[in-house]
């Protein structure tokens, strides 16, 4: 692992003061200069082009998110981690849209701030804060599907960011970042493409059974549909999923599953399901970039939609299947 040059921002002594004492504990970080407010931390940005700016959210001059913005204009390789006592969704959805890839509340381990800068030199995204589940909400009102995110490779400039923000040029997904070691969430991670033509009709009031066995794209799909009017039935697993079938008293229109989950896998769940519900239409989901799972999702009859996507996406897509011929 190479060094990570950082540059720290704080308006308190005593904070910034922790945080260099921080730094010294972690061999592979180096801090090349502090600041006291968001126009010397711009400044000292684009002096010194510092892997990783840490920057307190409310801090003079503008605050964090001036800063974050104007380091991104300055020197575009480097990553924003933000640090801030105050762990609001407006402020964590403010600081993402202003190019933040991390944020951390100072109420969290020290080790998550180290953690962060290290992911964020990564290009993975971190966000360790309480209340996560509401700075989805937060993020989602302001149109969070459609926020930026910088290509590795591809350097997108300010204006076409800007744009995307205001959902004119680019839409972008937010999944969640999953530690293989252990299954846990670590972070969330926004990828970007060219936003499609929309369809003009993704609505309906169809219930839907999703089954995904990550609570936050779990969380985040339903989310989705209901606000596109469908009755949503959640379930994490193949077993839940058909016990939730059970005992809905209703039709189970369509079943969104995943392809890979624990115990049963997505199409052994559709298969038992489908002999008991007359009509069922299944789409599949998954991230997998297996050869199997690959093929899966092109052969014919097969519904799939590939993540990570878009709420416009998924909606449009649940939508195009319920339209088809119900199967017999």
């Amino acid at each position: 692992m190479g060094r990570i040059r950082l540059m720290l921002a704080d308006d308190e002594a005593p904070i910034l003061e922790a945080m260099c004492e921080l730094m010294s504990t972690d061999r592979y970080i180096d801090v090349v200069g502090t600041a006291r407010d968001a126009g010397e931390a711009i400044h000292l940005a684009e002096l010194h082009e510092p892997d990783v700016a840490l920057l307190d959210v409310r801090m003079p001059g503008g605050g964090g998110s001036r800063a974050a913005r104007e380091i991104r204009k300055r020197s575009p390789e480097t990553r924003i981690v933000a640090l801030s006592a105050s762990t609001d969704p407006r402020t964590v959805a403010s600081m993402v849209r202003a190019g933040a890839m991390g944020y951390v509340g100072k109420d969290q381990p020290a080790d998550e701030v180290l953690r962060a800068i290290h992911r964020s030199v990564d290009g993975r995204a971190s966000i360790a804060v309480d209340r996560l589940g509401e700075v989805w909400e937060r993020l989602t009102e302001h149109q969070a599907l459609h926020v930026v995110k910088v290509a590795e490779r591809a350097r997108v400039s300010t204006d076409r960011i800007e744009a995307a923000i205001r959902g004119d040029v680019l839409e972008t997904v937010f999944q969640p970042i999953v530690d293989l070691s252990d299954g846990r969430v670590r972070g969330v991670g926004t990828l970007a493409e060219t936003a499609p033509e929309r369809p003009s009709q993704t609505h309906g009031v169809e219930t839907v059974l999703l089954v995904e066995d990550e609570p936050m794209v779990l969380e985040l799909g339903a989310r989705v549909l209901r606000s596109h009017g469908y009755r949503v039935l959640v379930a994490s697993n193949a077993t839940e999923a058909l016990q939730v079938a059970r005992e809905h008293a209703g039709k189970v229109d369509l079943l969104l599953t995943d392809v890979v989950m624990p115990g049963l896998p997505g199409p052994e769940l559709a298969a038992r399901l489908e002999t008991v519900t007359s009509g069922l239409r299944v789409l599949y989901m998954s991230g997998y970039a297996d050869d199997s799972v690959a093929r899966f999702g092109t052969e014919e009859g097969i519904s799939f939609l590939a993540k990570p996507f878009s709420g416009e996406a998924l909606a449009a897509r649940v939508r195009e299947v319920l339209d088809q011929p119900r199967r017999r």
